[in-house]
């Protein structure tokens, strides 16, 4: 297939354009291995490491004497933009990088001790709704900073705002960031087989299951085996586990839904048309981004700076675009908590404030990540500003964006969809949804091997169907 280069040098120049304006004190999301990724809000499997930032490296901005802080990440992202508020403040802080798999554990171990807790910690949305219910071991940020809370209330999206509040509307975590759903599509296989690559009709065109079926046997007829519909079932089975409204998990019991039913439906689908080109985020999948071999891939907004960009970028690959899914949904995210424990909660929430709240920090961080604002305030400006992204064909990518977040707010509302089991059951329900699609078993006999390894991981949960 016909591809749209550029050379290496306009890349680069339109590289430095885009850092330019965004004159960021913040950092960007893309990934340092351009064939890799890390899962959902960039899981680091690297060893826990710490770095100390001294307050003789502050460079713009004077502050009160504040105490040291400590603060726990799981992402490389988190821990820049930590050491950046100490370079900009003066304040002295420690930021330690956690692995994704070992954060919950380690902060159990350490939480209620205050010797032993960090000042503030930055987790996964997975774990979110945990932590906002964990009582008297996390501080009440309506209660102890009624004003700077007030603000966040009034300019925060009622789909993350109850995400981390808790039954009586008291604000216990806070985000900086909108891990909106989005679906990315190749442009030019639109263009041939559509006859146009405008975000709004192809929108249109992928707007059911059944309308890319029928999409999809076009897709055969001009292709044949050489592009496949999507990049990864991985990133399917997201999209649907994301999309769901009412937590898996209620008093102990998990149902198995018609929801969860018909994405065992679809994924047999999907893989009796062969419309896959690899089932996990491997080279294969991330290959296809610079070779063009795929149509669709729903990823959320974080994933371009942190998925597709770094495989075009180098050599300037303009064929994708992005444009609202055909099921509204959220993936990813992280929020901010401070320790009940913690000694140093006035500087902990000055860091919090620094890196989430303000709203020009706010605002030059997004520029540079390419992000969604959890900030109605601050996405405002980011429309504004009308940047347009070359490696999307000159996309106004906030614009997009801002536009799917109605869908996802009308969906959503103040529920909550997240569980502290959350991890396992995507993992568990992915191999037997793949077990079953592939023909290795039956879907009751998937459901009873999906059965058999919750309970046994999670004695206290029973499934049903």
């Amino acid at each position: 297939m016909k591809m749209k280069m550029r050379s290496r040098l306009i890349a680069g120049i339109l590289g430095l354009m885009l850092l330019l304006s965004a004159c960021s004190s913040g950092t960007s999301n893309t990934a340092t291995d351009s064939k890799a990724t890390e899962k959902t809000t960039e899981k680091t499997t690297e060893e826990t490491t710490e770095t100390s930032v001294a307050a003789d490296t502050a460079q713009t901005q004077d502050t009160t004497d504040m105490e040291k802080i400590t603060i726990w990440v799981h992402a490389n992202s988190f821990k820049t933009r930590a050491e950046d508020y100490a370079a900009a403040t003066g304040n002295e802080v420690e930021v330690v990088l956690i692995p994704y798999d070992d954060f919950q554990t380690k902060l159990k171990q350490s939480i209620t001790d205050p010797k032993t807790t960090p000042d503030l910690f930055i987790i996964s949305r997975d774990f979110a709704r945990e932590w906002v219910e964990a009582g008297s071991a996390i501080t009440n940020l309506s209660k102890s900073f009624p004003d700077d809370m007030a603000m966040y209330e009034a300019n925060t999206y009622a789909s993350l705002l109850a995400m981390g509040s808790n039954d009586d509307g008291d604000v216990y975590g806070v985000t900086a960031e909108y891990s909106l759903g989005m679906m990315f599509y190749n442009r030019e296989v639109a263009e041939k087989l559509l006859g146009t690559q405008d975000e709004a009709e192809v929108a249109i065109a992928i707007s059911s299951e059944e309308k890319i079926l029928e999409l999809n046997e076009l897709l055969k007829a001009e292709y044949g085996e050489d592009v496949k519909m999507f990049g990864t079932f991985y990133n399917i089975a997201s999209f649907y586990f994301n999309s769901r409204v009412e937590p898996w998990v209620k008093d102990d019991v998990m149902a198995i839904t018609d929801e969860i039913d018909h994405f065992m439906d679809w994924a047999k689908i999907v893989y009796d048309n062969d419309m896959i080109l690899a089932e996990g985020e491997d080279d294969a999948y991330f290959n296809g981004y610079a070779e063009g071999n795929f149509m669709l891939d729903p990823l959320p907004t974080w994933g371009f700076n942190s998925k597709v960009r770094p495989q075009v970028v180098d050599d300037g690959i303009e064929i994708w675009g992005v444009t609202s899914p055909y099921i509204p949904y959220i993936r990813g995210g992280s929020f901010f908590f401070i320790p009940e424990a913690s000694a140093n909660k006035e500087a902990a929430w000055e860091a919090v404030k620094y890196m989430g709240l303000d709203e020009d920090n706010l605002y030059s961080y997004c520029l540079s990540a390419l992000s969604l604002a959890a900030n109605k305030s601050v996405n405002e400006k980011l429309v504004d500003n009308d940047y347009k992204e070359p490696l999307l064909g000159g996309q106004a990518i906030f614009k997009t964006y801002l536009a799917a977040t109605a869908d996802v707010e009308a969906k959503y509302g103040d529920s909550t969809n997240t569980t502290k089991y959350d991890g396992f059951i995507a993992e568990f329900l992915r191999d037997v949804a793949k077990d079953y699609a592939t023909g290795k078993v039956t879907k009751e006999e998937a459901y009873k091997d999906f059965k058999l390894r919750l309970e046994s991981a999670y004695p206290e949960i029973t499934v049903e169907w």
